[in-house]
């Protein structure tokens, strides 16, 4: 019910509002799989090089996220709140 709501809202948004949702939403998921990855990659080859892209991906996943709050404005923040809260309302 919550996800079937909050689709139809996104729906109606704008591109700009989409493109900035999307941003903030896969941001983090990005983060939690590549700077792990990296990071033990890093460990297990000795080469502080993986290390350094696990660092790079990091800062792009942020960066992806501020570009996304600003595209999709208040309206966005509220919605990128409500789908990590986990479907709660409220």
């Amino acid at each position: 019910m919550f996800l079937k709501r909050l689709l139809k809202e996104i729906h109606k948004g704008s591109p700009r509002f989409k493109i900035g949702l999307l941003f903030i939403v896969i941001s983090p998921f990005i983060s939690w799989v590549f700077v792990p990855f990296f990071g033990v990659l890093a460990i297990e080859k000795n080469n502080p090089h993986f290390g350094l892209l696990a660092l790079i991906i990091y800062a792009t996943t942020w960066i992806l996220t501020f570009i996304g709050l600003l595209l999709s404005g208040k309206r966005g923040i509220q919605f990128a709140f409500c789908f990590f809260k986990k479907g709660k309302d409220g």
